[in-house]
């Protein structure tokens, strides 16, 4: 009991969600966001990455691929701070973004299994299984973009993680394109 009533009182005090009367056991949560929430966080990032892709990269068929899937996925991210969108028309944006790589030759071509080893995949396996894992990563993020600065502290982890695994030669982020 005196856990519920600690949750209780945290819960009233933080603004998570405000407690009816006595009578009704309802909760009806409360808008978490008191002043003016900033938007188009995502074009920034976005802009952040394609200016120096335009300066630095060859914008060869894989890479436009990418850049292609990343400008329809901050569209869509845009469409949804302005007009908001439903849960369905977000997914479906997210597909068709994560889709638009895996059409242009960036797919999960081969998985390693620890005791068991390398397998490759057919493009029938490896696409969707990359439209999949590109949509989850999107979601991952946006929902840890709830406290500021988590996200991109989580994303900076990662890098560091996967430039370090790069590194030593624990994984080979090639891309191979689809061979029929």
């Amino acid at each position: 009991m005196a856990i519920a009533a600690s949750t209780k009182q945290a819960g009233a005090k933080s603004g998570t969600y405000l407690w009816m009367s006595e009578k009704k056991t309802t909760t009806a949560p409360v808008n978490r966001y008191r002043a003016s929430v900033p938007r188009l966080g995502g074009l920034a990032l976005f802009l952040g990455i394609f200016v120096p892709a335009l300066a630095f990269l060859d914008l060869s068929g894989d890479m436009r691929g990418l850049l292609l899937g990343a400008a329809v996925a901050t569209t869509v991210g845009a469409i949804d701070d302005f007009r908001g969108l439903t849960w369905w028309e977000k997914l479906g944006g997210q597909v068709i973004a994560a889709s638009i790589p895996a059409g242009f030759g960036i797919w999960v071509h081969e998985f390693t299994f620890p005791l068991l080893g390398v397998h490759v995949l057919p493009f029938w396996v490896g696409g969707p299984l990359t439209v999949v894992g590109i949509v989850a990563v999107m979601n991952m993020v946006n929902f840890l973009d709830g406290l500021d600065g988590l996200a991109a502290g989580v994303c900076g982890i990662s890098v560091r993680g996967w430039r370090h695994q790069g590194r030593q030669g624990r994984c080979s982020p090639h891309i191979t394109e689809h061979r029929g």
